[in-house]
């Protein structure tokens, strides 16, 4: 049973997220217990955190001070109408209303936040459905105020809770362990090489903590995607708006779902303190154009830099002292093909998606979820970009790469974009990246095999398309591909 391996890891979330927030060991007593009914909750730090740290007129100023009284005579309600009361006063507002519904009955509620994981999460859940099917809840993802996907996938957790340890007084803690950490990180994609990153502080005290030549160790917030081994730049608003240190991402990502932003935050050791000012990079012929110059680094709290930032910045700082051992180059491959953009995300939004538009299937699905049923379990995919026609046929699918240079890395695209398209049915694929695009049409008199890796059906460069001839060839490839199949008139 897939639980019985997982149970270390749950072990060790659990102990963790305890440590991070004490209150878990007793949420309800720690939460909303006050002695003295003239003082705030306590609760009104997380929800503080919750909206990322907001004050002056933010609405979370008004959602605990009121929740006592939510209604005259809250507190004398039988339990099931203070929970209509909750969801009423929230507007069905799922992380704020489940907060609170954790905090005064955690034995029946857990707290439900959008992350940026529910792939994953979904993912990790259809594994465990294998050995108890009533995880197999039909959702893949619950809406800002879907209390009604939200009350299904809450019965179910606390029905796998109930079974798992029934007799555990930090059930509670271990269920979140669970959806936060130990699930999403079963199925979570590894990224090759190095990855950089910029954050952002504007706080006094943050930026003295940052400046301090005394402890080099530190836990700032994150993303999911971040790995072991990246660089992390940080701009400092104050005194002199200016990257003034870079460190390395010593530990994975750890989700906190009490925690601000987007919940993530990661160890990190400082490498080096420097000073590149903002009018330098903005002085600077590329740093000008790079998107946090642009914005003047408002409303920025972590940014990936893309490898031609990240070179030029590496450049900057070696003509300053930096020691070149703590910054390392870019890997040739991806600096030459895709070092313009800062991730596969930001190259599928400046090239593939414009491209589909022209192309005229503008209902292209992006990071379509797509199930398949083997034996009798499902499995569930994410493909780039599933292409849609103007009806809504299924023409072909985009599995895209921030590069296929390199050894193995095109073939690996190629067999994952080929095993999408065998098993939904479709009559070509196409590889995407900055080095162009490889279209793949089934052969045969059966149309039942693709043309191997090393001999596609069309090779374009995006020089090829941005010609209208180029866009009409692989266009019509497509279609009569579809076509060819019957899958499309």
């Amino acid at each position: 049973m897939l639980l019985r391996a997982l149970e270390g890891l749950i072990d060790q979330a659990t102990k963790s997220l305890v440590e991070r927030r004490e209150f878990l060991s007793d949420p309800k007593g720690s939460l909303v217990s006050v002695d003295d009914p003239s003082d705030p909750h306590p609760i009104d730090d997380l929800v503080f955190e919750f909206l990322n740290r907001r004050g002056g007129n933010a609405p979370w100023q008004d959602y605990s001070r009121s929740i006592a009284s939510v209604t005259i005579g809250w507190r004398a309600m039988p339990p099931e109408e203070q929970v209509e009361a909750i969801w009423t006063h929230f507007d069905d507002r799922v992380d704020l209303a489940s907060l609170f519904l954790f905090a005064h009955w955690p034995d029946r509620f857990t707290v439900l936040r959008d992350l940026g994981f529910y792939d994953e999460f979904f993912d990790g859940l259809d594994l465990l459905a294998r050995d108890f099917p009533y995880l197999d809840i039909g959702l893949r993802r619950i809406g800002k105020n879907d209390r009604e996907g939200y009350d299904k996938l809450n019965a179910a957790l606390q029905r796998l809770a109930d079974e798992l340890w029934p007799a555990a007084q930090d059930k509670h803690a271990r269920l979140l362990a669970l959806v936060y950490r130990v699930l999403p990180d079963l199925v979570r994609p590894r990224h090759e090489g190095h990855q950089f990153w910029v954050g952002v502080t504007t706080a006094q005290h943050d930026i003295d903590q940052v400046l301090s030549p005394d402890d080099p160790d530190e836990n700032w917030s994150s993303v999911r995607r971040a790995e072991p081994g990246d660089l992390y730049f940080m701009y400092c608003a104050a005194p002199e708006k200016a990257l003034r240190a870079v460190y390395r991402i010593t530990e994975r990502p750890v989700c906190d779902p009490f925690g601000g932003w987007k919940g993530h935050w990661v160890d990190i050791h400082r490498l080096a303190l420097f000073r590149l000012t903002f009018k330098q990079m903005r002085d600077d012929p590329i740093l000008k154009d790079w998107t946090c110059i642009r914005r003047s680094f408002q409303g920025i709290t972590l940014e990936q830099i893309s490898p031609n930032v990240y070179h030029r910045i590496r450049e900057l700082l070696l003509q300053d002292g930096v020691d070149a051992a703590i910054l390392p180059p870019v890997d040739p491959a991806i600096s030459a093909a895709a070092g313009e953009f800062e991730s596969e995300q930001d190259f599928e939004i400046k090239r593939i998606q414009p491209l589909l538009k022209e192309l005229g299937f503008a209902k292209s699905e992006y990071q379509a979820d797509c199930s398949f049923h083997i034996g009798s379990g499902t499995s569930h995919c994410r493909i780039d970009f599933l292409v849609k026609d103007a009806k809504g046929n299924e023409i072909s699918l985009f599995e895209n790469k921030l590069t296929v240079s390199g050894p193995g890395r095109f073939q690996a695209a190629y067999q994952q974009a080929k095993s999408y398209a065998l098993q939904l049915g479709l009559g070509s694929f196409v590889v995407g990246a900055p080095e162009g695009l490889s279209v793949f049409c089934r052969s045969g008199p059966a149309r039942v095999h693709f043309s191997p890796h090393d001999r596609p059906d069309m090779a374009l460069t995006w020089a090829d398309l941005a010609d209208d001839r180029g866009k009409s060839k692989l266009r019509d490839t497509l279609l009569d591909a579809a076509r060819r199949l019957g899958t499309v008139r």
